[in-house]
This record gives C-alpha cells, structure tokens and sequence, in this order.
C-alpha cells in the first residue's frame, strides 16, 4: 500500500461543479475505507493499492484533458503521473519520476 497525492486544476468554464463533486466521490472510491484527507484546496492525501499511473488513468475519465491538469504522485516512493494540460515541464525536471498520461 502506497500514500498518494492527487492535486487538480479545473479550468474555469462555469460549468465545473459536476467535475469537482465526480472528482472527489472518485479520489474517495479509490481511497476504499480510508483514510484519506481533504483539506487544502484541489489537494486529496490517500492510500492506495493501486499505481499512481493506474490511479491517474482513472481520474482521466472525469477531467477535460485539453484544459484540466491533475497530478498524482507517491509520498512513500518515487512515482507519478500528470494527466491534461500541463503548460510548464519544469514538473518533469524537479520530479524526474513523473510520467505523462
């Protein structure tokens, strides 16, 4: 079991409540009994059996990829995943480890 990090930006188009209510029900499905934690903004701390590349072609499914971006990243191992728009690759550089999806 892994502790992961999943942070998000939902482009502001007004219609982004369904994305954020969907993104959160699925960060907490993934983190099955828990625990996990929500407290900061766009930032979800969880355990997971499941790889951060896995974890993050999950949440795909909910974001718009061509203008959201997601990160998901491990704090006990050197793993990640970015999925959506991703205009800075300096991410790539300071967490050589992360991979695109």
């Amino acid at each position: 079991m892994k502790t992961y990090f999943v942070s998000f930006r939902i482009a502001d188009r007004g219609d982004n409540g369904p994305i954020y209510e969907n993104l959160h029900k699925a960060v907490e499905e993934l983190a099955g009994k828990g625990p996990w934690w929500f407290e900061t903004t766009s930032f979800y701390l969880f355990n997971s059996e499941l790889s951060a590349v896995r974890i993050a072609e999950c949440l795909k499914k909910i974001i718009r990829p061509s203008m959201d971006i997601l990160v998901v990243g491990s704090l006990t191992h050197k793993v990640g995943a970015v999925v959506g728009k991703c205009d800075d690759d300096d991410i790539f550089t300071l967490a050589d480890f992360m991979k695109k999806v």
